[in-house]
Order: structure tokens, then sequence, then C-alpha cells
């Protein structure tokens, strides 16, 4: 993680951030900046084009000759786009890799019970169990006794599943570059790869967490790995019809019977929530979880104490759910809005006053959350430590600004901007700046944090 620096502007810490709206904020911040070339440059271009997770029109081939007079250099844009023929061509990790690799490779055993004792009490300690609570205490036990003492039980019935899990989570953990190094660091490809082969052979069985837990592992150890969403499908969407068969999706099951089990397993539904709704939203594609068979009440106080193993004095406040998990979950829910209302098939048939309507609607939605947005001191240093809380900032601005873009360069989508570019309606073309301009901001943004960013930061 970044050192210690200045938080900037953004979310206040110890306050409630006080900003303008998402639209009149950055119109304002571009304004010294845009010029207006900028809306011009973009008529003229298919607007249904106009997305984010392929990069047009933005990267068109007189921008592509821009950049390169620029930066003497001729950038493979076709290797970076996530929707590429050619990224979905090319086997990152998966089963046919598995089924290779072991074709010259002998099956691992389990790495030392006490080694791996000691990575998880580490990655306990750490920010990332906060960001990825992945694995419960009470539950790990029952994990390590069904993969080391094939002693099944109601938590961990099966053994094989649990050895999935052991290997998901050290191939997991140890992708990260931690300032120490961690035990059997350098078997990360061979554990990854035998969490696969277990899981191939149990997936047919009853859904269990350690199921869930290797699923979600292992699908982060690929985005973490290889960068490539399409690569995780099958694992991350096994992982969520496992949470739905538990009923990780339903908040009653907690509030009913308040045990780790249910408790944990709604947390790993909401960690599949998030990572569903940041990808979905990044690449275009639908979502595999549907709010309307979801219930999203979220994570209390009390909750909160029981996952992390918090004291009392220990709990933040609910407004600061923000410092849990990858990304506010308040933020996801706007997500949420964002892909339904505006990147869905439904979406495309709506009327140019519909479309604008949603646009200001969601505009409006986002800012709220902003304004809300509460980052603490700490000054007591108990829980967080600065470090992760300049972390935190960074990310949630960037996100701010990227969803602001994501939000206003849909307004492409009228009818009457595709007919007549040139006609410069005024609510689309003010739509167009604040898209412009989001997006310089987070580039700006982005050049500023980016030593706060270090490679552990892929989310």
């Amino acid at each position: 993680m970044g050192g210690q620096q200045q938080a900037p502007e953004g979310p206040a810490n110890g306050s409630t951030a006080q900003v303008k709206s998402s639209s009149d904020s950055n119109t304002q911040r571009g304004s010294s900046h845009r010029s207006p070339v900028a809306i011009d440059h973009i008529m003229g271009h298919v607007p249904t084009h106009l997305r984010a997770s392929n990069g047009l029109p933005f990267f068109t081939i007189e921008s592509r000759q821009w950049m390169e007079s620029r930066t003497g250099q001729t950038i493979d844009f076709d290797r970076l786009s996530l929707n590429s023929a050619r990224r979905h061509s090319q086997s990152v990790g998966g089963l046919a890799t598995t089924r290779e690799y072991f074709q010259t490779h002998h099956h691992p055993d389990l790495p030392d019970r006490s080694k791996v004792l000691l990575v998880f009490q580490f990655f306990r300690r750490t920010w990332l169990h906060r960001f990825f609570p992945l694995l419960h205490p009470d539950l790990f036990h029952y994990t390590m006794e069904a993969a080391y003492e094939n002693k099944a039980s109601d938590a961990s019935p099966d053994p094989s599943t649990a050895k999935a899990c052991i290997f998901a989570f050290m191939a997991f953990i140890n992708s990260w570059p931690f300032d120490q190094a961690l035990p059997d660091n350098n078997n990360i490809q061979e554990y990854g790869h035998q969490a696969q082969y277990l899981l191939s052979e149990s997936l047919d069985g009853a859904a269990t967490i350690d199921g869930i837990q290797a699923l979600l592992m292992l699908s982060l150890f690929r985005l973490h790995r290889f960068s490539a969403p399409h690569s995780v499908d099958s694992l991350f969407q096994a992982s969520v019809r496992h949470i739905f068969t538990l009923g990780g999706h339903l908040h009653r099951h907690v509030q009913k019977s308040p045990t780790v089990f249910n408790l944990h397993c709604r947390f790993l539904f909401w960690l599949a929530y998030l990572c569903d709704r940041e990808l979905s939203l990044r690449t275009g594609r639908p979502p595999a979880i549907c709010d309307d068979y979801c219930d999203l009440t979220l994570p209390d106080e009390d909750e909160l104490a029981m996952e992390f193993g918090y004291h009392d004095h220990q709990t933040p406040a609910n407004l600061n759910l923000a410092l849990f998990f990858p990304t506010d979950i308040r933020l996801s829910l706007v997500q949420s809005q964002i892909t339904r209302k505006l990147y869905s098939p439904q979406a495309a048939l709506a009327s140019d006053a519909e479309l604008l309507k949603t646009v200001r609607e969601l505009d409006d939605e986002l800012n709220e959350w902003y304004r809300s947005l509460q980052l603490p001191n700490n000054d007591q240093g108990v829980v967080f430590t600065q470090e992760e809380i300049y972390l935190r900032s960074c990310l949630l601005q960037l996100q701010h600004q990227y969803c602001i873009a994501a939000i206003h360069q849909m307004s492409t989508g009228c009818a009457a901007w595709i007919a007549d570019p040139s006609s410069r309606a005024l609510g689309i073309t003010l739509s167009l700046e604040v898209a412009a301009n989001a997006s310089r901001a987070l580039l700006r943004q982005f050049l500023v944090m980016q030593d706060a960013l270090a490679q552990e930061v892929f989310w």
C-alpha cells in the first residue's frame, strides 16, 4: 500500500463531505481545462459505441495517431480492451490450462498445516481481510479439520472441497506483494491449479461455504494475476449459485438465526455482489446477480463486529461501512441502478425525455451518496490505519468520477443527437461536457494518487 500522504480533496476525514452536484462540480472543475474541441471531436462517431468498456470513440484513429506522436510509442489497443476477441481466445488459468499443467506436473500435497495457520493469522491482521472478508476463523477451523484430518462437519462436510479452499487461499494471499515473505509463496501457480482441479470434481455436489470461499478466492486470484474478467465467468457464476442455495442473498436468515455460518454466508454474498456490479459496469456485460431476487439490507454494527471480530469500542459506525469490502456497498447499489437503467437492452427503448430524466436522477443519486460519504479521523488508530483510510479515499474518488462519466456519456443515446450531432441540444451537450470533464478529472486524480495506488490495489 502507498505511504501516508495528505488526503486528496474529496470525502472529508471525520466529517461529511460537502460537495456540489456531480454535474455542477465537474463542469466547474473542468472549465479552466476544457477545450471546445472536446465535444466537437466526439460528434460524428457512432453514439452507441460511446462506452468506457471498449474505449470507443475515444481511441479513434486520429486519437491513436495523436498519442503516438506525443509518446513515440505504438499502443496495441486490442490487447488492452477487456472485450477483444484476442483476450477471449487466450486461456488464462482455465480448466484446460489446469489439465495441461498436470500432464507435466505432479499434484501438490497440502501445504504444512502450521504454515497455513500462520498465513491465516497474518491475513486476519491485514487490511486485505477487511477488503475481502473471505474466511472466518470459527469456520476455518472446521475447514482445516476436514482438509487435514478428513473430519467432516456441518460447517465443512466435504474434505475435497475443504482442500480446494486451502489451496485457493494460499494462492490468493501469496499473489499479493506484502512487505514480509509468506510461507510457500513460490507455489502460487500449482496451488491455483490444484484448487481448480479439486473444484472441478466437487462442483456438482451440494453447495458449501468452503466451495463458495474457494470459488471466490480463485476468481479474485485470476483477476489479480491475469486482469481478464472473462477468465472468471464460470467460477464466479458458480459461487453466486451456491450463495443463493445457502440463502446468503436473504437477510432474514441472519435475523432469524444470527449464527456465524449464516452471517459469513451473508458477507460472502455482499462480496460477490460488489464484484459483480463492478465487473458489469466496467465490461458492459450483464450482471450475474439480479437485485429483484435479493434482500439488500445493509450490514449493521453488530454484524460487522461479529464478522470481523471487533469489540464494542472498536466497531465503526454504520456510516463508515465504506471502509469495508473492496468498495462502499452503497456505491455498488448506485452502480446497479446505472447498469440496469442505462446499459440494459430495456434502457435502449427509452425515449429521449425518459433517458435524460434517468441521467439526471442517477446523477442526483450518485451525488447523494457522495455527500453522505464520511471517513473517520481514527484518532485512536485501533481499527484502521491512516494509510488504509487514505487508500480507501483515493479509490472512492476514482470510482466517483468513473460513475459520473458512465452516467452522462449515455446521453448520446438520444435520438435527437443520433440524427443530428451538430444540433447541440442543450441537455445532451451539457451531459457530454460533464462526462468529458469527469474523464479528465479521473485521469488527473489517478496521476496524483498513483503512488498510493500501489501494485496490490487492482480494484
